[in-house]
């Protein structure tokens, strides 16, 4: 049940993420946490999300992503 709702709110959030300054960037960092998240590699995904927060990146849907992958 979590996978259509992950890839349908990562989709959500990389549109979102396309929007500002460093956005191919963003968008590969979370793509990569929510590939690891889907492989079930809980530490690369919580490293990337992380990185996406520390950049000042504020969206529901990644403290979403964030919050599962804890």
């Amino acid at each position: 049940m979590k996978r259509p709702i992950l890839t349908t709110m990562g989709l959500l959030l990389i549109l979102l993420l396309t929007a500002s300054a460093g956005a191919n960037e963003a968008a590969q960092t979370f793509m990569a946490g929510t590939t690891a998240y889907q492989k079930g590699d809980w530490p690369a995904a919580i490293t990337a999300f992380k990185q996406l927060t520390d950049k000042g990146i504020d969206n529901g849907l990644l403290f979403y992503d964030l919050g599962n992958a804890t």
